[in-house]
C-alpha cells in the first residue's frame, strides 16, 4: 500500500456469519464451548476470545473460502468489541482454534483440521474435542504440519505454545482447562460457588473476631467490677 493511501472500511454486514448456523447443537457442545471461552478468558488475559466467530482469510471474498471455529484465540483484537466476523489480513493471525465434533462436522474435521488451519492459516494451536466419543486431540504446527501433543502420566495434554493445559474431567462430561501450575479451571457456576463460599467464609471470621472482642471487653469489664468491688485501685 502506497504511503498515505486511504483505504475504506471493510463492511463487516457483508460477510456471512457462520458456515453451520443451520446446524442445531448439543447441550454438552454448547456447554463445552461455552466452558472453554470463560477458561480461556482467566488464563489467557490480553488475548481476545471469541465462540462461533466466522474467520476470512482473502481480501474481497466475503463468502468463501472461510471458516467458523467453535472457540478461537488470537493475540490481536479486532477493532470492533463486539464483531460479527474476524478477518486475518485486518486483525492478525489466529493462535488457537478449537473444534468441538458434531454428527455433521466430525466426518470432515480432518480435512479442514489439514488444509485450512494448518496449511493456510497457520494456526499454531489446534484442539479437537468429541465429547460422545471421548476424544481429546491437542495439536500444534510443527514445520507447516500440526503434530499431536502426548499426554503427561497423569493425562493431562499441555500447550508449549500457550502454557497451559487440557484434561477430561473425572465423569469424562467437560475437558478442563488447566493453569500453567495445573490446576483446573473452575466452570462460570463453580467460580460464583467459589466466591459465595469464600464470603461465606470471610462474613464467618468476621463474626467470630468480633465475638471475641465482645467476650474480650466483657471480661475486662467483669475485672475492672471485681477490683471495684474490693476496693483496688485499677
Amino acid at each position: 500500500m502506497a504511503e498515505g493511501t486511504i483505504t475504506a472500511p471493510v463492511d463487516r454486514e457483508q460477510f456471512s456469519l457462520h458456515p453451520e448456523d443451520d446446524m442445531t447443537e448439543r447441550r454438552s457442545h454448547s456447554v463445552q464451548a461455552g466452558y472453554f471461552v470463560f477458561a480461556f478468558s482467566q488464563v489467557l488475559p490480553g488475548m481476545f476470545v471469541a465462540r462461533n466467530l466466522a474467520v476470512y482469510w482473502v481480501p474481497g471474498q466475503r463468502k468463501y473460502p472461510y471458516a467458523g471455529p467453535d472457540v478461537l484465540v488470537s493475540r490481536h483484537h479486532p477493532p470492533e468489541p463486539d464483531p460479527t466476523v474476524y478477518l486475518t489480513y485486518e486483525e492478525g493471525p489466529l493462535t488457537l482454534v478449537v473444534e468441538i465434533a458434531s454428527l455433521k462436522t466430525r466426518r470432515r474435521e480432518k480435512k479442514r483440521r489439514d488444509e485450512v488451519y494448518a496449511a493456510t492459516l497457520q494456526v499454531p494451536v489446534y484442539l479437537f474435542v468429541d465429547i460422545p466419543r471421548h476424544v481429546l486431540d491437542l495439536r500444534e504446527l510443527v514445520a507447516g504440519k500440526y503434530e499431536p501433543v502426548q499426554p503427561d502420566a497423569e493425562g493431562r495434554y499441555w500447550s508449549r505454545e500457550l502454557g497451559i493445559g487440557f484434561v477430561w474431567q473425572a465423569d469424562g462430561k467437560l475437558v478442563r482447562v488447566l493453569t500453567p501450575d495445573g490446576r483446573i479451571v473452575p466452570t462460570a457456576q463453580e467460580e460464583v460457588a467459589l466466591r459465595a463460599a469464600a464470603e461465606e467464609r470471610a462474613e464467618a471470621e468476621r463474626e467470630r473476631a468480633e465475638a471475641e472482642r465482645e467476650r474480650a471487653e466483657a471480661l475486662a469489664a467483669e475485672v475492672e467490677r471485681l477490683r471495684r468491688m474490693l476496693g483496688e485501685e485499677p
